[in-house]
């Protein structure tokens, strides 16, 4: 019996180091960029048997900032959401402060994750600084607090006046398709390639006919599918048994929209009965997919440059999205291979051809 009590006693003094440490979660949050590169987020943590809360700002790129607060804790939630295209979080909290009179009081946050910078607003010792020019005051006085909160909300906004109000107009079609994302759910500073409107010209869709090579194509997409079909008689593709090409490789390059799209499903059915992941142009075989940009990828940009420089109505649109970020109308899948963000490839030649015109 003697023996088992500095068991006891070791195990009460363990119990008793995790019951003073541990924390449940008030609240959090998480975000991460457009591209899905990284993300980052936000915790509220709050000690089960002390007064002390610990407030956390962290990234997967490794930022962290971490603060723990004694004698206070969070009384209420009073509002949480996101501002900026959801790079910023805005914290609005109800502290109790426990001293000898327990009190309580609010506690406005911002923190900017792409900027790295916080803002606050509180009477608590937690958020004074203490240099001789503000000895006592808090970091951003309500006024000036509810500046920075303005001007986040505002993000993005005034923008939206410089270009056409079709290009974001809200748009109630019950019959809407799963895949697609409609003009008005672009964020602030970005504007959807919807083919409901004339940006839709810029989808690889769209006919908008083009030489490559010498050749003549009806459209980016028919271009693209092309690849994936034999180059004659003689190619391997062509000459396996076990699948039936559908169309041939001329054909499909005079295919516009989801009938291109849909000769390249099949063709993509039957890559995978005969096992294959290339494609090929000229004779030449590279890999269909790839992580970075490689034949492929070159060939669709080179598609894309003279399908702006051939068609004066798609450069006209194209310069007129300005310095918008161009985004995709349709949800697709995660870390796709560079040729697919097309939107991305129109913002690189956008900016050559900015470049050339103002002499650059």
């Amino acid at each position: 019996m003697v023996a088992l009590v500095p068991l006891a006693i070791g195990l009460f003094i363990i119990i008793a180091v995790l019951g003073w440490n541990a924390r449940f979660t008030v609240t959090k949050g998480e975000e991460s960029d457009d591209l899905g590169y990284f993300t980052y987020g936000y915790k509220i943590e709050q000690s089960y048997l002390r007064n002390s809360f610990t407030l956390k700002f962290w990234s997967s790129r490794g930022m962290e900032f971490v603060h723990s607060q004694g004698q206070v804790t969070v009384a209420e939630i009073v509002e949480q959401r996101w501002l900026k295209n959801d790079a910023a979080i805005f914290l609005n909290l109800r502290l109790k402060y426990h001293d000898s009179i327990v009190s309580e009081g609010p506690a406005r946050i911002i923190f900017d994750f792409y900027r790295g910078e916080i803002y606050v607003s509180s009477g608590y010792t937690l958020w004074r600084s203490f240099d001789n020019k503000h000895d006592g005051e808090d970091w951003l006085n309500d006024a000036e607090f509810d500046a920075v909160l303005s001007r986040l909300e505002q993000f993005g906004q005034e923008t939206r006046k410089n270009y056409p109000d079709a290009w974001f107009a809200p748009i109630n079609d019950p019959h809407k398709p799963s895949w697609e994302i409609l003009p008005h759910e672009a964020k602030a500073e970005e504007v959807i390639l919807s083919k409901r409107n004339e940006l839709g010209i810029l989808s690889n869709f769209a006919a908008t006919p083009f030489e490559l090579y010498g050749k003549r194509y009806a459209s980016v997409e028919g271009f693209w599918q092309m690849m994936l079909y034999p180059e004659g008689p003689q190619d391997e593709r062509a000459k396996a048994r076990n699948v039936t090409w559908k169309f041939t490789r001329e054909q499909v390059a005079q295919m516009t929209a989801f009938e291109a799209k849909s000769a390249g499903s099949l063709a993509e059915e039957n890559m995978k009965t005969l096992g294959i992941d290339w494609c090929t142009f000229d004779g030449k075989r590279f890999p269909y997919r790839s992580s970075t940009p490689g034949e492929h990828y070159r060939l669709i940009a080179a598609a894309m440059r003279a399908k702006a420089e051939q068609n004066p109505e798609v450069k006209r649109i194209l310069l007129a999205t300005g310095d918008l970020i161009l985004k995709p109308d349709h949800h697709g899948e995660e870390n796709p291979p560079p040729e697919w963000k097309y939107y991305d490839i129109w913002m690189q030649i956008r900016s050559d051809l900015q470049k050339a015109a103002s002499g650059q």
